[in-house]
């Protein structure tokens, strides 16, 4: 097959077509051994995992099964060579809030309280304040073992208009397979992993002309669909005898009869207690 109007060069084949893609994205594709029932990421020297799984096929080295993931630091990096990106990346400490009206996250006084705590966020005008977004679903009608969890992330920096547009959002990874409960968080080691350097010690951008950028990166938001907050908050379900992980109170059994409820509870309830309705 050959197209005239490429001097007579053929096609890539499929193959070759998504090799050199690969290699101009600016991001190398790590992969790391999973579990093939999607109930953990192995890491160290394990073989076996929680649920009896085997790590490897029979007789090989070879992984049951892979997740692909695409490292945040080195997609934040390079961004930072357009002059278009890094002006939309100062929007965030170039802002000027207005005191009577929010309508962007910066305004918000969760944003505010972070700022003012002792150990400050964000002072750097190249520092990125991150929202991480998990979606599953079934890309498949009727398909039982097809699901597939999405995870990527939003830079808030961006002004609202575009932070948003697919082309500025960054995928980190899919995950094929249903995941079990609490099974989330161990698949997100690596990216936890580079959040803590990103955080801490940030990373430096170097420019051929010599110039370089230190930017640090922080995760203010993690959400999602239903069952990603779910499982973002390593909750069971609702007749779980633990809801969640940090929650060592053993659920009791309830049935409250029509007209007998406590009704709606205040957030003074949540703030200060209550004994009434058992808010402590």
């Amino acid at each position: 097959m050959v197209d005239p109007q490429f001097t007579k060069r053929p096609f890539f084949s499929a193959h070759k077509a998504e090799a050199v893609v690969l290699s101009t994205f600016p991001a190398k594709i790590k992969e790391y051994d999973m579990c093939p029932n999607g109930c953990m990421l192995f890491s160290g020297n394990e073989t076996i995992c929680q649920g009896g799984s085997a790590r490897y096929k029979a007789n090989s080295m070879i992984p049951s099964a892979v997740v692909s993931y695409l490292p945040l630091s080195e997609q934040l990096a390079s961004p930072f060579h357009s002059k278009r990106i890094r002006e939309m990346l100062r929007h965030r400490a170039q802002r000027d809030a207005d005191p009577d009206s929010e309508t962007d996250v910066f305004d918000g006084h969760v944003y505010s309280n972070t700022m003012q705590q002792e150990r400050q966020f964000l002072t750097g005008r190249y520092d990125i304040a991150l929202a991480l977004f998990v979606d599953g679903f079934l890309p498949f009608r009727r398909s039982q073992h097809g699901s597939m969890t999405i995870v990527n992330v939003v830079i808030l920096n961006f002004p609202s208009q575009e932070r948003y547009k697919c082309e500025n959002m960054l995928q980190l990874s899919v995950i094929l397979g249903s995941l079990k409960s609490g099974a989330l968080f161990k698949f997100s080691t690596p990216l936890l992993d580079e959040l803590a350097v990103l955080e801490d010690a940030g990373m430096t951008v170097n420019f051929p002309n010599g110039r370089k950028i230190h930017a640090k990166a922080h995760l203010r938001l993690a959400s999602g669909d239903l069952p990603a907050a779910s499982s973002l908050a390593t909750h069971e379900y609702h007749s779980s005898t633990y809801g969640y992980r940090i929650c060592n109170i053993r659920s009791t059994p309830t049935i409250i009869h029509a007209g007998r409820g406590t009704g709606i509870r205040s957030v003074h309830d949540f703030e200060v207690g209550n004994m009434r309705p058992n808010v402590a």
